[in-house]
C-alpha cells in the first residue's frame, strides 16, 4: 500500500470569501488610481510626509533653514532649476542641496540633520552653523552667493530694474482691515510704490510686513492659494473697471480705490509657482491674459520656532 507524502487540503469557504474581497478591494484601488490619478499622487505624496521620523530632522537652531528648504522642494518643483543648473558657482553645495536633501526628502519624507550641516558649512559664515537666522538671508547667501544663480524676481522700479530672490511687503496697517489677504497684500505693496514685475516670474517667494521677530504688521493673514500677478506685470494688458474693455491708462493709487475695485486690501511668506495662462476675451475682440500662480507652502514663525504648512498641488 502507497501512501502520498503530498496531501492537497481543499480551500475552505472562508478562505475563497477572503481571497474574493481581496481580489475585489484590489481591483476598487486600481479603478479608484486610475480615475483619480493626482488624488493618488497626493494621497501617497501626503503618506510619506507625515508621522514620526517625517520632514528635516531639527538641530542647532536650524528650524529657519529647515522651514525654508522643505518649502521650496517638497511639494513643489518651481524651484528645480536651481538644482538643475550648469551655471552655478558651488557645485559642491548644489550636489549636497540636490542630492543629500530633495532628493530623500521627496523619495523617503525625511532628511537627516547631518545632510543639511553639510550644507550649513559652505553658507560662507560660522555663525550660520549654530546661530539662528532669518529665511531671507539664508536665501540670499544661498542664491546669492553660494550658488550665485540668476535671481528669480526682476522688478521694474521706474527706469530701473531691480533683482530679488525673495519680495519683502512693505505696506501701512489698515485698521478697517483685520485679516488681509496674500493678494491684497502683495497688490497694495507693489502699486502703493509704483513697482511692476518685468516678467512672470517662475518662483514667487513673498516675506509678510514685520519688523524683527516679534512685531508683525497683522495677527494674521489669509493664505491667498492662488495669486493673480496680471495687474502687477509690465506691460501686460489691463482691465478697465468701469466698461470692462482693455484700458489705455491707468492710477495704481485708483487702483488701491476699493470703490473701484472692490478686490482690494485687493511673511508669513509663501511659495508660488508659475501655472497656466488663461485666455480672455475682452470686448471688441482684442484679447488680455491673467497671470495666475498658486500658492504651494507658508513658513511662518511660531513660538519662536520656524514652522512651515505646504500641500500638493
Amino acid at each position: 500500500m502507497r501512501v502520498s507524502s503530498s496531501i492537497t487540503i481543499s480551500p475552505s469557504c472562508k478562505e475563497i470569501d477572503e481571497t474574493s474581497h481581496k481580489k475585489e478591494d484590489s481591483c476598487l484601488i486600481q479603478n479608484w488610481a486610475e480615475n483619480h490619478t493626482e488624488a493618488a499622487w497626493q494621497h501617497e505624496v501626503l503618506l510619506k510626509k507625515q508621522g514620526a521620523m517625517k520632514g528635516i530632522q531639527g538641530h542647532c537652531n536650524s528650524c529657519y533653514l529647515d522651514t525654508t528648504l522643505f518649502s521650496l522642494f517638497s511639494f513643489s518643483s518651481a524651484s528645480d532649476s536651481i538644482l538643475d543648473s550648469a551655471e552655478v558657482h558651488d557645485t559642491t553645495a548644489q550636489q549636497i542641496l540636490r542630492q543629500q536633501i530633495v532628493k530623500p526628502l521627496r523619495q523617503h519624507g525625511y532628511v537627516g540633520a547631518e545632510s543639511v550641516m553639510n550644507l550649513r558649512r559652505l553658507l560662507r559664515s560660522d555663525s550660520f552653523i549654530t546661530e539662528e537666522k532669518d529665511p531671507e538671508e539664508f536665501l540670499n547667501v544661498l542664491l546669492g552667493e553660494v550658488l550665485a544663480i540668476e535671481p528669480l524676481l526682476k522688478i521694474k522700479a521706474g527706469d530701473q530694474v531691480l533683482e530679488y530672490n525673495c519680495y519683502q511687503i512693505l505696506v501701512e496697517r489698515d485698521g478697517m482691515v483685520q485679516m488681509p489677504t496674500m493678494q491684497q497684500l502683495l497688490d497694495k505693496s507693489l502699486l502703493s510704490y509704483d513697482l511692476k514685475f518685468v516678467d512672470t516670474p517662475s518662483c514667487l517667494i513673498l516675506q509678510m510686513p514685520s519688523f524683527g521677530k516679534r512685531f508683525k504688521t497683522f495677527s494674521s493673514v489669509y493664505p491667498s492659494l492662488k495669486l493673480d500677478l496680471t495687474g502687477l506685470v509690465d506691460q501686460a494688458p489691463q482691465m478697465c473697471c468701469v466698461c470692462g474693455g482693455q484700458a489705455t491708462a491707468g492710477c495704481s493709487w485708483c487702483h488701491l480705490d476699493s470703490l473701484l475695485n472692490p478686490n482690494h486690501m485687493k511673511p508669513s511668506r509663501s511659495i508660488a509657482k508659475k501655472v497656466e495662462t488663461l485666455k480672455v476675451e475682452m470686448p471688441g475682440g482684442k484679447g488680455g491674459a491673467l497671470e495666475r500662480q498658486e500658492q504651494r507652502s507658508v513658513p511662518d514663525m511660531e513660538a519662536a520656532k520656524w514652522l512651515t504648512s505646504a500641500w500638493p498641488h
